[in-house]
């Protein structure tokens, strides 16, 4: 038994109209739905208009450190802050520092660029 198949052309075009068909309907859904909202939009009023809003700061991202301060006996010790190794240590006697610093020196403080790490020492130092 042979099964006759639809002429290719009827078949392709049958098949291209029911892409135009369903992009159309997707359209007009798509376009109905924003007019909506763009309504519904502006029949709210703006927060701005309706309260008193103050700016919230935003917190600093932490970047990755590149030094980190220690206390290293008695002074401040420069460490490589991935590989935990010293690299330097700055002839400032921790016992002279506020008790502020001394605690930070023992956590550990975290240090992303050179240019902080040059101001940091300039302060320990004076």
């Amino acid at each position: 038994m042979k099964i006759k198949i639809p002429n290719k052309k009827f078949l392709f075009g049958s098949i291209v109209a029911a892409v135009i068909t369903s992009f159309l309907a997707i359209g007009i859904a798509n376009i109905t739905m924003t007019a909506n909202i763009s309504k519904k939009i502006a029949e709210t009023k703006p927060a701005y208009e309706t309260h008193n809003v103050q700016a919230a700061t935003i917190p600093k991202l932490p970047s990755k450190a590149i030094y980190r301060l220690y206390e290293c006996g008695g002074k401040i010790g420069i460490y490589d802050a991935e590989s935990d190794i010293l690299i330097d240590i700055i002839d400032v006697l921790t016992s002279t520092l506020p008790k502020n610093d001394r605690l930070a020196l023992k956590k550990g403080i975290d240090i992303c660029t050179f240019t902080e790490l040059s101001k940091i020492i300039d302060d320990f130092s004076s």
